[in-house]
């Protein structure tokens, strides 16, 4: 039925090509390949594999390895009165379980079941993109895009990820589908432009259990060009989550609860009750970027910072959470966030470019029930702050999206025309601590539970990335990480809960 599926697909594409030439004035077909060998090793940050406490984690093996391909194939067609429009269709899957992608584990959520099949049949063809572009719409300076489409602003500080590290289990190591169900218009006063975006993140039809629970963001980003080059950008975001529930168990949002009120129990304590709620938050931010000329113009200078207001829980009646004993009320969303690189290229044919970034997410403070929420929302984030990092500690509150510090120096150069090396160095600690004067459990985006003291220091992490072009359509890349914790990740809950952990991929990708 699967490979029915594909060949329906495929058969749909050529027909659009070939219905294409009495139609449109222009096509273009392309798409990508990419195989991948990925490692991940000590994920849990327990060398020994111990059974004792957090039991949760239960015994895990030091090693998950796999290799998965990803095709891609795009249909982009320039109609008639300015009117373009495209289509691309994505297949992912991993080796020996043929699922997609976004269940590495191997589980398929697809059309509400779970299966694991390994027969080399089980995968799935999606629309990746799907929107039509109609510019010199009503009047000459005004674009429209609707339908499924990538949204990038800035440094993606914001928006860029119709998930973000909110909840994140992939990180950047694994492919996701980056599109939003967008509306987007564009007006162009150049050098000035206004994007007007309205997003459904997520809709849930009127039906039993689901009213409500809609998931949607409209807001404005506004770019200036100045005459030396800088640009200058303003934004305001506008995020509506219907009904956000808190549950406990793996892949829920039992960690969301814990760092918002600041508070991780312990793994005994979960009592399993439900409560629901609206969330409405407001971001607003300023960015500006550009080469520092007095100083030299091969130094670049990009800062952003921004804040939220709103309601982080709309619920004005005390509730018990899943940890036991504590109370949550209505939380008014105050937070700030911001970032700052500076970055120096040298003009030689090696091409060596060295800088140094300082992020800041406000954090939450521990135990704190006053009613107000000072824990920054990632919102739709689409950064890597580490590779294995931004995985384990994803999530509101956790580090490394929100209520963290984290500095990172970077260097890459070009030995050779066709080879790029590049290391980035991390150093992380929390605005907050997420304990007091024992040993707190979270739960995070990972499923898995990890131990934290009352120290701020979460350590520090290296990322090299090695790419070959081999020619101008095939690209060789090797990727790995080291992340050594630091005191803030507990090690005495019965099992070793602070060792190292590491990552390796190695990728081959063509383009066509």
């Amino acid at each position: 039925m699967k490979k029915l599926a594909i060949l329906g697909a495929l058969v749909l594409v050529v027909a659009m090509c070939s219905a294409a030439y009495a139609e449109v004035q222009n096509v273009k077909v392309g798409g990508d390949i990419r195989t991948a060998y990925r490692l991940r090793n000590n994920y849990d940050l327990d060398r020994a594999n111990a059974s004792g406490t957090p039991s949760l984690n239960a015994i895990q093996g030091d090693t998950d390895q796999w290799i998965e391909t990803r095709a891609r194939i795009y249909v982009q067609a320039d109609l008639t009165d300015n009117v373009r429009a495209m289509i691309r269709i994505i297949a992912d899957f991993v080796w020996g379980i043929d699922v997609a992608s976004n269940n590495v584990d191997g589980v398929s959520n697809v059309g509400g079941s779970s299966a694991l099949d390994r027969d080399g049949e089980d995968y799935n063809v999606e629309i990746d993109l799907a929107w039509v572009e109609i510019s010199e719409f009503w009047f000459s300076y005004l674009t429209m895009i609707i339908g499924r489409q990538e949204l990038h602003y800035g440094n993606e500080f914001i928006i860029g990820d119709n998930v973000g590290n909110a909840s994140d289990t992939d990180s950047d190591e694994l492919d996701r589908k980056l599109a939003f169900n967008a509306t987007r218009y564009i007006l162009d006063f150049d050098p000035l432009t206004i994007d007007i975006v309205f997003a459904m993140i997520e809709e849930e039809r009127m039906s039993i259990g689901l009213s409500g629970e809609d998931e949607w963001i409209i807001g404005t980003n506004v770019n200036y060009i100045f005459s030396n080059d800088w640009i200058g950008e303003a934004y305001v975001w506008y995020q509506n989550r219907g009904n956000v529930g808190f549950a406990t168990g793996a892949n829920s949002e039992f960690n969301e609860l814990t760092s918002r009120l600041g508070d991780g129990g312990s793994a005994g304590n979960n009592n399993n009750q439900e409560s629901s709620f609206d969330r409405q938050i407001v971001t607003l931010g300023v960015r500006a970027e550009g080469s520092i000329y007095p100083i030299d113009e091969n130094l670049y200078f990009n800062g952003e910072i921004a804040y939220q207001v709103g309601d982080w829980n709309d619920d004005a009646v005390a509730q018990i959470g899943p940890v036991g004993g504590i109370v949550y009320r209505n939380d008014d969303q105050s937070a700030l966030a911001a970032q700052v690189s500076l970055d120096y290229t040298w003009d030689n044919p090696y091409q060596p470019n060295f800088g140094l970034q300082y992020t800041f997410y406000e954090g939450h403070e521990f135990n704190d029930v006053t009613g107000k929420h000072n824990g920054w929302d990632p919102m739709y984030e689409h950064q890597t702050q580490g590779i294995i990092y931004d995985n384990i500690a994803g999530g509101p509150n956790m580090g490394a999206a929100s209520n963290g510090h984290i500095i990172n120096a970077f260097f890459s150069f070009m030995p050779t025309e066709v080879l790029t090396i590049a290391v980035d160095y991390y150093h992380f600690w929390l605005d907050e601590p997420l304990s007091n004067d024992v040993a707190r459990l979270y739960q995070t985006d990972t499923g898995l539970y990890y131990a934290y003291t009352d120290d701020e220091d979460m350590g520090d992490e290296i990322d090299v990335v090695l790419i070959y072009d081999y020619t101008e359509d095939v690209q060789f890349q090797w990727r790995g990480a080291a992340y050594f914790p630091g005191s803030a990740v507990a090690s005495g809950l019965g099992d070793s809960n602070n060792d190292e952990a590491y990552y390796f991929e190695y990728s081959v990708n063509v383009a066509f």
